[in-house]
């Protein structure tokens, strides 16, 4: 299992500590955010790695300006972070702990996480890679298609003219007839008191 934490905080000085969104706060609060893998079974869970997450404004390879960078490396001394621990994504991270499990030779049977996971096609693909199945929420915007599907361009827009052809009328249609267009609704007016011809 793959998730992270939030632990709040209340001043800037604990490594990695930023203004982020934590799942245990429910809303955006000064905190670290620790990346964890898990084993876990219907009776219990276990810790088995974890990940201080680096946000961007730790990372002085991450800074604007050169400034930005001086303040950044000097809050990393003060901080003891070392030079080789930079900014990576939370689901790199977990890629990475699911690698060392391996490594110990507990390769995870499926893989459960949350959207914040499941939404990352990159994430997905790495367990695919890995073949390792997985179980992971997504957000109702994302979407998932058959190996073979093939994409097909979106139908324009409806132009306000005449019935919507995705209501089911309309000169394209097959139970209607053709609808005219505005050119020719024109010359079909008649003069009250004109015959038709």
């Amino acid at each position: 299992m793959i998730d992270d934490t939030g632990f709040k905080k209340d001043g800037p000085a604990s490594p990695c500590v930023a203004r982020q969104y934590s799942g245990t706060l429910g809303k955006i609060g000064n905190c670290q955010i620790g990346v964890s893998l898990h084993r876990a079974t219907d009776a219990a869970s276990c810790p088995l790695n974890w990940r201080l997450f680096v946000p961007e404004d730790w990372d002085d390879t991450c800074a604007e300006t050169n400034e930005d960078a001086s303040r950044i490396q000097e809050r990393r001394s003060r901080a003891g972070i070392p030079d080789t621990v930079r900014h990576r994504t939370k689901w790199s991270q977990a890629l990475e702990m699911i690698d060392e499990a391996t490594v110990w030779g507990l390769v995870p049977p499926v893989v459960v996480a949350d959207a914040g996971y499941g939404e990352i096609t990159a994430f997905r693909q790495g367990l695919a890679d890995r073949r390792i199945g997985y179980v992971l929420a997504v957000k109702p915007s994302t979407s998932a298609h058959p190996g073979h599907a093939v994409p097909e361009p979106a139908p324009a827009p409806y132009s306000g003219r005449g019935p919507s052809e995705r209501t089911g009328t309309g000169r394209n249609h097959p139970r209607c007839g053709s609808w005219p267009s505005p050119r020719n609704a024109k010359s079909s007016i008649r003069p009250r008191g004109a015959t038709a011809s």
